[in-house]
């Protein structure tokens, strides 16, 4: 079972969930800004910089973050 730590400088155990959520609700905005951008750019030229395949991979990597960010708030949350 895990054990939530609060820290007194961040102040009640919900300010910290509360930035949790935060946290992970700006995860899922660069992931849907970057989801989008890679849409609606044109594949990537031959000998052309990678900027199509760049913002693909800050996307997954964005979603990553988000499920990962969500994950530990559910673990804090709920053990």
């Amino acid at each position: 079972m895990a054990t939530v730590r609060v820290n007194p400088a961040v102040g009640e155990e919900g300010d910290t969930m509360d930035k949790i959520s935060d946290l992970a609700s700006r995860a899922w905005n660069i992931h849907n800004i970057t989801a989008f951008m890679s849409e609606a750019l044109a594949d990537d030229a031959l000998g052309a910089l990678p900027v199509r395949s760049t913002i693909f991979q800050l996307r997954e990597m964005s979603s990553e973050l988000a499920l990962g960010i969500m994950d530990l708030e559910a673990e804090l949350c709920c053990g």
